[in-house]
């Protein structure tokens, strides 16, 4: 039920962040993803997080975030993408928002995959890409 719950949870976090950032203006895209964001970091604490798990979490965390804005800055980069709205640095809000949210969850709803690696390879082939469209 937990891995359910996680997978929705997910699939919400990228609708709230992408819709924002399409339909709200700059003002309450700001106000929505501030309450959203620091919404999920309490819930993820509270709830979540374990405190045996917390400096690994942290690392995987930091990690993670670093990773999916360079791939997204590197998309930019070479004009895959063209971002309008609010923003900070080169980034808009709502990418920002969603690579904040999107590793929360990541562990605890996609940990049965850990033990099955061709699987994991699979979704990301196709679930990555996919997001991108």
């Amino acid at each position: 039920m937990k891995n359910i719950l996680g997978i929705l949870y997910t699939t919400l976090s990228w609708w709230v962040c992408v819709l924002s950032g399409r339909y709200l203006s700059e003002s309450k895209q700001v106000i929505l993803l501030s309450i959203f964001v620091l919404a999920s970091l309490i819930f993820h604490s509270l709830f979540y997080l374990k405190k045996h798990e917390a400096k690994n979490f942290t690392l995987f965390y930091s990690v993670f975030l670093f990773l999916g804005l360079a791939f997204d800055g590197f998309l930019l980069w070479r004009g895959h993408f063209n971002f309008s709205g609010a923003s900070l640095g080169i980034f808009p809000l709502w990418l920002i928002s969603l690579w904040i949210v999107f590793p929360l969850n990541f562990l605890h709803t996609l940990k049965k995959f850990l033990n099955q690696p061709i699987v994991a390879i699979f979704f990301g082939l196709i679930g990555g890409p996919l997001a991108y469209k």
